[in-house]
């Protein structure tokens, strides 16, 4: 409902005509009835305590301005208080997320960013308080900063991430936490870090990421903060493993965390796999040099007595060896034995005899041969007697067989040998 105010003496008049005329509590009760005292007092009065004008001519009535209302008590115009706002010819309060801090307005401000109200009437908004914020105007509550985020002062438009090798795995903090030992986050704003992964540590807080292990060096856990050497008789020539590999036969490691292992010496050898150290070679085997290989056997005619060595001796002349682990032994007289024997050269037959580096005849030989002539000789002649007495024989048998068919003669017949 509009307020008036009067503006001419004819409209005070008609409206107060009757309280003017009145006993008991009017105005004439309390001055002297002088048409002067009542013009003046009436001129400083609204209409009625009611600010209704009905009982006048509206168009003798002017409204309150902009920022104030029609004040029943005094029957004047009075400025809206802070918290309040003229909008509808009526002071009224500010809604929530909105503040007036002065008064004679005729509107309310939203919260600006940062702030926030909850309360209708507010003169200020209450700056979010650290850990909120708020992001937009008229906010009537402040937010909590998210996981991962966090703001450390008040009145926050904005949650800051965390920083790589921090994170925040709750709402509403002031502060990002450091990652663990063991753990990392190489992205902003993380709710939670990462565990170090096997092969990988992590020695120190705040990692945005996990170390490989290096060589020689392993782990076979997660959230690590520090890797293992490798055990004796094993090797690791890779970064970033989760375990070591045994040395190969013919190698060995004496020592924690090697790299590689070591080829065995010549001499030695290693026959396991994950060897601690070499073992020398038998007697009767050899190793020239440095390598993975094992041990060999001495050829046939070499020997050794002695384990751990790098080679075999051969047997000296007039010497032979019949087994690698033999000592040399003396060639006996009958035999002949070149460097690198294992066994003394004969003679195959007794009736030679070894003289020097060949067979040479014995005695017995040369008589065996001059018997076997002589009896060849008389095997022939005797053969040959035969052969004659045969053809005699033969001889005389033809001729008393032609005597019959020649007749009898006087002549002489001839015969002998």
């Amino acid at each position: 409902m509009s307020n008036k105010r009067l503006v001419t003496q004819g409209c005070i008049l008609l409206a107060f005509l009757p309280v003017i005329l009145g006993g008991g509590g009017g105005i004439i009760s309390s001055w002297s009835f002088t048409p002067y005292n009542v013009l003046h007092h009436l001129f400083s009065r609204s209409v009625s305590d009611s600010g209704d004008c009905t009982h006048v001519d509206p168009s003798l009535c002017e409204e309150c301005p902009n920022g104030t209302y029609a004040n029943h008590k005094n029957l004047s115009c009075t400025c809206c208080y802070a918290g309040m706002c003229n909008t509808t010819k009526a002071c009224t309060e500010c809604a929530i997320g909105h503040f007036q801090n002065m008064k004679n307005k005729t509107a309310c401000m939203l919260c600006p960013p940062g702030s926030a109200t909850n309360e209708t009437g507010s003169v200020l908004c209450t700056e979010c308080k650290a850990g909120h914020y708020a992001n937009i105007s008229g906010k009537d509550v402040c937010s909590q900063c998210k996981a991962g985020t966090s703001c450390n002062s008040t009145g926050c438009t904005t949650c800051k991430l965390c920083q790589t090798g921090h994170y925040q795995d709750k709402e509403g903090k002031t502060s990002c936490k450091q990652c663990a030992i063991g753990t990392y986050s190489k992205v902003k704003g993380a709710a939670k870090c990462l565990p170090c992964q096997k092969g990988h540590f992590g020695n120190t807080t705040g990692e945005t990421a996990c170390s490989e292990c290096p060589k020689g060096t392993y782990n076979n856990k997660l959230n690590a903060s520090k890797c293992l050497p490798c055990d004796f008789g094993h090797h690791q020539s890779v970064t970033g493993q989760s375990a070591c590999n045994p040395c190969t036969k013919g190698s060995y490691c004496n020592v924690t965390g090697c790299i590689n292992c070591k080829k065995c010496p010549g001499g030695y050898e290693s026959l396991q796999e994950g060897a601690l150290t070499c073992t020398p070679c038998e007697k009767g085997h050899y190793k020239p040099e440095t390598s993975a290989g094992v041990c060999l056997p001495c050829p046939a005619g070499w020997y050794q007595m002695h384990s751990g060595q790098v080679m075999c001796s051969e047997c000296q002349e007039g010497f032979f060896c019949p087994c690698p682990t033999c000592s040399p032994q003396v060639c006996p007289k009958d035999g002949y034995c070149p460097p690198g024997s294992y066994k003394p050269v004969t003679c195959e037959s007794a009736l030679f005899t070894m003289e020097g580096k060949h067979c040479e005849p014995t005695a017995m030989f040369y008589i065996i041969v001059c018997i076997s002539s002589l009896a060849v000789v008389v095997v022939g002649v005797i053969g040959v007697y035969q052969y004659c007495r045969k053809r005699q024989q033969s001889h005389t048998v033809d001729t008393e067989e032609i005597t019959p068919l020649i007749g009898e003669k006087t002549e002489p017949v001839y015969t002998g040998l």
